[in-house]
């Protein structure tokens, strides 16, 4: 009888384990973004930590995945166009007027593409990683958050059409966000201090 009470107690103590086990093995894909364990994921395609664009106007969504791709597909989720590159994209952003797409990447480029046909129009090649990206179609300039290490960070602002850099802000904390002021002269963003600051494109805080 007792050897019986032993066996029942370690059953239930394996059995506990096992579950145990499974819980954190479950967690831990869900805090990796790996969610189709709980839920099938759409267009066929893993979305771990990818951003996404929706253009309502053309029916077009386009994902950027953490698998080193961009990609569209049409309302259907049928896939329009793919592009493989180097990184993990980190931002999207579009350009309605002439109808293009641009795509920030770990791979310190920001890339762009027609958002119709995904033919490649332009990539500008960046000094480090692209932590963040804007897009003021008013003026046609990108602002960019591109880290170098954690004592070092640039915020960036070119020219949409030629790629030359027109502002440059040096900081000491890793920019993770950042956008355009509605004015476009003025910008905002949020450091890894937890402090969030509005200034001028020279970098002239309020």
């Amino acid at each position: 009888e007792k050897t019986g009470r032993i066996y029942k107690s370690c059953l239930i103590v394996s059995v506990v384990l096992f579950l145990l086990m499974g819980a954190a093995i479950g967690v831990n894909l869900y805090a990796n973004g790996q969610t189709d364990i709980f839920h099938p994921e759409e267009f066929g395609s893993s979305l771990q930590n990818s951003q996404v664009l929706v253009d309502e106007d053309l029916g077009i969504t386009v994902l950027g995945t953490y698998q080193n791709a961009v990609m569209a597909f049409d309302k259907d989720e049928n896939k329009l166009w793919q592009h493989d590159i180097a990184g993990a994209v980190t931002a999207l952003a579009d350009d309605k007027e002439k109808g293009h797409v641009i795509a920030a990447s770990q791979d310190s480029n920001v890339y762009i593409y027609d958002i119709v046909s995904g033919e490649a129009v332009s990539t500008y090649k960046q000094a480090n990683r692209i932590y963040d990206l804007d897009y003021d179609p008013e003026t046609g300039r990108l602002l960019i958050s591109i880290g170098y290490n954690k004592m070092k960070h640039i915020i960036s602002v070119i020219d949409i059409n030629t790629g030359e850099e027109l502002h440059r802000i040096s900081l000491k904390n890793t920019v993770n966000s950042l956008s355009f002021m509605p004015d476009g002269q003025r910008i905002v963003y949020g450091t890894s201090k937890g402090r969030v600051y509005i200034s001028d494109l020279d970098g002239n805080v309020e």
